[in-house]
């Protein structure tokens, strides 16, 4: 019986729906927007801050990080030193794991030469983790001590993709930098840690004591039961002087400068990642699209239901109960959420799939970005929390209401005081959440664009990067001067030129080294050194401010000269004039400064912990009696791209026998790879700005057009009074200049609150900020008096009797 009457009601409510559609479909596509929009931030937001890692009881996990903020050194990097002095001395860790980058090198599998990229952990990584293997074992404690037996992890992808998946990988030996490594164990699909590396081989600590100060590792460590990481944080502290302290000449002045300590895993991957607080921006950005169309639904809701109290009185005069009427009011939103959810579910579904296709663009591991339940559950969430809200204030209302009065009375007569308050509110917190949206949306995207298309210094259009492998040998110089040589007799490179370390513009890895003035108690820096060939500047295309660079000779002889960006130039010196000036690069010497470039914009966002660049010749940086394992050549090419790719590959092979080239990329693509998470970010923040704009667009005209259509019978009666047509205009568009005066304040207010709360993703936000506060009060002072002018226009110029006569 009760079923009956429900389908009874949903039919009679849908009905209703249908015969005055405008209603139903305005506040559909509103929150559609909204709920989408919110779906694809919480999709990025819980895949990074929330979804599970690859790891056991990650919340007993922490990083360890030594400090050196006085050198720009903040990421949580540690010494090996540190590992082995904090498990000595500190009580609270169960175990602890050190990893660290190993390189790229050419391996022969089944006849096929493959470039491998490999890590180095300690065999206590593993356990650490609590990762175990998909097949096989784990690497022995043994592996990891001096002349132990090589023991290597292989991913689940290099063992699908070398091996076939075949069990037989197991034992097998590879050769990884002059080691031999046997296969022992297949890590699981989902293992994944800062770098997609193929093979991890065992880390055996260096016995040099300055490598074991070097700032290199990145040291997990788990938690005893019972021990937090305040708890732990503070016996570190304890302890610090005799963790950092490396011999009697250690001053406690210099200990001062550094600080020791651990954070949870999950915040200093982040950190390393370098998202930093977008994915909070992003998804606080969509919780107010969601405010911004719940307000406008509501008050939707309430100016309709204005309109509809003879239909409610005639139901309760026909025998309605007052609940009857109620539940009518709540059915009728039951279908517009269910149409809500598809659309939202299906908006976050194309949005995160575009983003998706990107595949491994997104380089966060081990973070996965993507279309999933997280998604598909805060869009059933927001739905039927958009149900409730939807019908709670005209419920409210109604519930107060008598409905039994005469049905002579006027439908539309002017609201009472209580629901005029309200309705204003509501209005005025339309205006403040869309001018604020739309500030924080342009400020952000504007910022990251603007960061993404700044003057690099460098011409990345026409150029390739491609990386190569070179032959053990004691000195690889000359064969990189070999390979640029053979390649510039190529008719379509306009120049090329190598470098070492992938020390080249929006490299992933680059080496870096301490450096300051030569000169007692000098400020020391952490400083980016790239080590290029003699055709690297003009490849990229880098210029001179003042100086020369280092000659063909310099290169040859390893001549100790350097030539320094005039950022790093201002801060060590005050200046860029410092030709002639002496660097001294720590553990390496000194060098005589030969030149001063241009500024060059090395990554998206500004250097914050490193004053800049410095460019010494390969042959001028000691390599520890370690050969020169790689090199990444610089190509100017004019023609076809995949000609160019063909040909780079078939010189540098026949130019250095055993060279193998691993890989070839546009330089605009490698730009690409570093920037596209600030990409996707700023199109979702663009995105935002847009909806933000349609809500506030449509949201004040339904609401608008609806009152002044339920004001029609005021008009009538003051047009009797004597009203003239512009007074009758001027009045009804009293409320819209109220509401956008207290809303452009309030949103004023909201605009500068979100940028401060987001200015550490920010860039350049003094020159964005004043043109986009300008733009946005333009456009919604627009909207909102275009939203109230046309229905006003018309009530001015409707006849008296039509107007007496609305119903």
């Amino acid at each position: 019986m009760m079923a009956g009457v429900l389908v009874d009601d949903a039919l009679v409510a849908w009905r209703g729906l249908m015969r005055r559609p405008f209603f139903a479909v305005a506040t559909i596509v509103m929150l559609a927007l909204a709920i989408g929009a919110n779906a694809v931030a919480f999709g990025v937001f819980y895949d990074i801050e929330l979804a599970p890692l690859p790891y056991r009881d990650v919340g007993h996990l922490v990083m360890l990080r030594d400090r050196r903020p006085m050198v720009g050194l903040t990421r949580p990097i540690a010494a090996p030193r540190d590992y082995v002095r904090v498990l000595a001395s500190v009580k609270g860790i169960a175990s602890a794991g050190v990893w660290t980058f190993g390189g790229t090198v050419p391996v022969t599998i089944g006849g096929t030469v493959r470039a491998v990229n490999f890590g180095r952990v300690t065999p206590s990584w593993f356990r650490t983790l609590g990762v175990a293997p998909a097949l096989g074992r784990l690497p022995s404690r043994a592996s990891g001590r001096p002349g132990g037996p090589g023991e290597a992890m292989i991913s689940y992808k290099f063992w699908q993709g070398s091996f076939g998946g075949n069990a037989s990988a197991i034992g097998q030996v590879i050769r990884l930098g002059g080691r031999t490594e046997r296969i022992v164990g297949v890590l699981p699909r989902a293992y994944q840690f800062l770098a997609q590396n193929d093979v991890l081989v065992p880390l055996v600590l260096p016995g040099n004591p300055h490598m074991m100060r070097n700032l290199n590792d990145f040291v997990v460590a788990r938690l005893q039961p019972g021990v937090s990481i305040a708890l732990l944080n503070q016996r570190i502290g304890v302890q610090k002087n005799v963790i950092l302290r490396s011999g009697p000449k250690e001053t406690m002045a210099r200990l001062k400068t550094e600080s020791l300590d651990v954070q949870a895993l999950r915040a200093a991957v982040i950190s390393l990642s370098g998202l930093g607080i977008l994915p909070f921006v992003l998804q606080g950005m969509a919780l107010l699209l969601l405010v911004l169309a719940l307000a406008n639904a509501a008050n939707l809701a309430m100016v309709r239901q204005r309109g509809r109290a003879g239909e409610f009185r005639l139901r309760r005069v026909l025998g309605a109960s007052r609940w009857a009427v109620m539940r009518l009011l709540v059915l009728e939103q039951v279908p517009i959420a269910v149409i809500t959810a598809a659309l939202a579910c299906l908006i976050a579904l194309l949005a995160q799939t575009a983003i998706g296709s990107l595949g491994t663009v997104i380089d966060a591991a081990p973070f996965r970005i993507g279309f999933g339940w997280a998604s598909v559950a805060c869009v059933l969430v927001l739905s039927a929390v958009s149900v409730v809200l939807g019908a709670a204030l005209p419920l409210a209302q109604l519930s107060r209401r008598r409905l039994d009065g005469a049905l002579g009375q006027s439908t539309k007569a002017t609201l009472g005081r209580p629901a005029r308050l309200a309705q204003r509110a509501l209005g005025a917190v339309q205006i403040v959440l869309a001018l604020t949206l739309l500030v924080g949306s342009a400020v952000l995207g504007g910022s990251l664009y603007a960061a993404m298309h700044r003057k690099l210094g460098f011409e990345p259009a026409h150029r390739l990067i491609a990386s190569v492998l070179l032959p053990k040998r004691a000195n690889n110089a000359a064969g990189v001067e070999t390979m640029v040589d053979r390649l510039r007799t190529a008719p379509d490179f306009t120049m090329v030129g190598g470098v070492g370390y992938d020390a080249f513009p929006f490299s992933k890895s680059r080496d870096a080294t301490m450096v300051s003035r030569s000169a007692p108690g000098a400020q020391q820096f952490h400083g980016n050194l790239a080590s290029p060939d003699s055709g690297y500047f003009r490849a990229l295309g880098l210029t001179m401010r003042y100086g020369r660079r280092p000659t063909r000779l310099e290169y040859r002889t390893g001549a100790k000269v350097i030539v320094i960006g005039a950022g790093m130039a201002r801060r060590l010196f005050g200046t860029d004039r410092v030709v002639g000036r002496m660097l001294d690069l720590k553990g390496v010497g000194d060098y005589r400064i030969i030149g001063v470039t241009q500024p060059v914009v090395w990554r998206v966002m500004p250097w914050r912990s490193t004053p800049g660049t410095m460019y010494a010749a390969i042959s001028a940086v000691p390599l520890d009696s370690a050969p020169l394992g790689g090199v990444d050549l610089v190509i100017d090419y004019k023609g076809s791209p995949v000609a160019a790719r063909a040909q780079v590959k078939k010189l540098v092979e026949a130019a250095v026998p055993g060279a193998v080239v691993t890989r070839i990329r546009s330089y605009r693509r490698l730009i690409f790879i570093e920037i596209v998470f600030r990409v996707v970010a700023a199109w979702i923040a663009a995105t935002f700005a847009g909806i933000a704009l349609v809500l506030a667009g449509l949201g004040v005209y339904s609401v608008n057009a609806f009152i002044a259509h339920a004001r029609l019978p005021e008009f009538g009666m003051r047009a009797m009074l004597g009203a003239s047509p512009t007074r009758l205009l001027r009045v009804a568009l009293a409320d819209a200049a109220w509401l956008l005066g207290a809303g452009l304040v309030g949103g004023a207010i909201g605009g500068f609150l979100l940028i401060r709360a987001m200015s550490p993703v920010l860039f350049d936000v003094a020159t964005i900020a004043p043109l986009v506060f300008a733009a946005s009060l333009v456009v919604i002072t627009a909207i909102v008096l275009g939203a109230a002018w046309r229905p006003a226009a018309r009530a001015a110029n409707t006849p008296v009797k039509t107007l007496l006569d609305s119903a």
